[in-house]
């Protein structure tokens, strides 16, 4: 299949993970109310931070790495299993050890056996991320879908049997988010694992080029992902975990809304590499167009609901959340047009201005947080998303301009041939 194929597809697995992620996201504010919710938020957010800060860029340069067939997918697959074991196993080892130094003085409301619980999922993260990725750089994209579909089910599933079974309380769901892992990673050991007679191999010169190609992405990577956590963490710092509640409302929203760029871009970062240059210059400008359309045509019409939608999903409880929600949907739409051209300009070689991009990002999320939270709370740290995430699409929007020559006349506004691409593309996956 092609981009946009592959792209739908990928589209249609994550609609379904988020779907599934949706509802034991609803069911656990609504079980359980905004303390829990907040609890979570920021257990979850350290714990998937830890996690992509081991990673060290692997993930991505398995997909770089097995796209391109430069080094052979079961030293890669070997050489993933390795580190996600050893590695997150000796610092989930090491945080939960001494889980009772530094909970207190990070997470001030949080149980240090919770903190504990949560840090048995980072070997499992790693692993899952690596593997991913392997699985997307082999173009394996219907696995690909499958694990991301799987990992929310298990969670969801894992969260209803535990709370109905008699755990009401947050624990049900840190329990979930262990599980939901483990059982994903070994989902993708099952089905990537070697073939008969191959042996799992260790190769120094093979794991010095991983992490060589790795470091250029891993920076960009994990300032990104920062990005997605530091505010609900600093939410929790400088105000308490029922406000991370509040705001991790703000970050479901977000989250959701985004599948649509990122599914575009697991498949333009294999795809930019290996395709002919013209023709990327041409499509990747209208995948731009197209998500800055979908993405903002959405958010004017949550933005007429949403108060309704947060009061009957989530509870009256997390009317709080609105306010933040409305100021934080400018970001929303700019990281949608960063994330699609920060995967083209990642599958050409550009990983360096990724990663000052995402830099500046962080560092502007960081600033204006520590500025505006403690003076307007939760509605400071979503000015702050809008403002930093803006500054990231226009930069990689003038990354592009320079790049591929394209004006920001094509970047944004629909051309007559696009509603035709969108037409026949489905007519093609329907005939699939």
């Amino acid at each position: 299949m092609g981009i946009a194929q592959n792209s739908l597809l990928i589209f249609i697995g994550r609609a379904a993970s988020y779907a599934f992620m949706a509802v034991g996201g609803l069911m656990l504010a609504r079980l359980l109310g905004p303390q829990a919710r907040g609890e979570y938020a920021l257990l979850n957010a350290l714990a998937s931070a830890a996690a992509m800060l081991l990673t060290l860029g692997l993930g991505t340069s398995n997909a770089v790495f097995a796209s391109q067939n430069r080094l052979p997918a079961k030293t890669l697959f070997s050489h993933s299993l390795l580190f996600g074991l050893i590695v997150g196993g000796l610092a989930a080892l090491m945080l939960a050890w001494h889980a009772d130094h530094w909970t207190p003085a990070f997470l001030q409301d949080v149980p240090v056996e919770h903190a504990q619980l949560m840090a048995w999922g980072i070997p499992f993260y790693i692993l899952f991320n690596c593997l991913l990725g392997l699985s997307q750089g082999r173009q394996q994209f219907e696995l690909y879908s499958k694990a991301n579909v799987l990992r929310p089910l298990l969670f969801l599933c894992g969260f209803a049997v535990l709370f109905f079974g008699g755990l009401r309380n947050v624990l049900a769901g840190l329990w979930a988010y262990v599980l939901s892992f483990v059982g994903a990673a070994a989902m993708l050991i099952f089905k990537l694992r070697l073939g008969r007679g191959e042996a799992y191999t260790f190769n120094a010169s093979v794991w010095k080029l991983q992490f060589q190609q790795g470091w250029t992405i891993y920076l960009a990577e994990l300032f990104s992902f920062l990005l997605y956590r530091i505010d609900v963490l600093l939410v929790g710092f400088f105000l308490d975990v029922k406000h991370a509640g509040f705001y991790s409302i703000v970050t479901f929203f977000a989250e959701s809304l985004w599948f649509l760029p990122s599914s575009i871009g697991v498949v333009l970062l294999p795809s930019s590499g290996a395709r002919p240059p013209d023709e990327m210059r041409q499509l990747a400008p209208r995948l731009v167009r197209l998500v800055f359309f979908a993405t903002s045509l959405i958010v004017s019409l949550l933005w007429q609901i949403d108060q309704f939608l947060v009061t009957y999903a989530f509870g009256e409880d997390f009317l709080p959340a609105v306010l933040p929600l409305h100021l934080s949907y400018l970001g929303i739409v700019a990281m949608s047009v960063n994330k699609v051209i920060a995967s083209y300009a990642l599958g050409n070689g550009h990983a360096q201005w990724n990663t000052i991009v995402s830099l500046a990002g962080l560092l502007a999320n960081v600033i204006l947080n520590l500025l505006l939270i403690p003076r307007w709370g939760i509605a400071g740290a979503a000015i702050a998303m809008s403002l930093s995430f803006s500054l990231m699409a226009l930069l990689m929007i003038l990354w592009l301009r320079r790049f591929a020559g394209i004006t920001l006349g094509k970047i944004f506004i629909l051309q007559p041939d696009d509603w035709r691409f969108v037409r026949e593309l489905w007519q093609k996956f329907a005939l699939r």
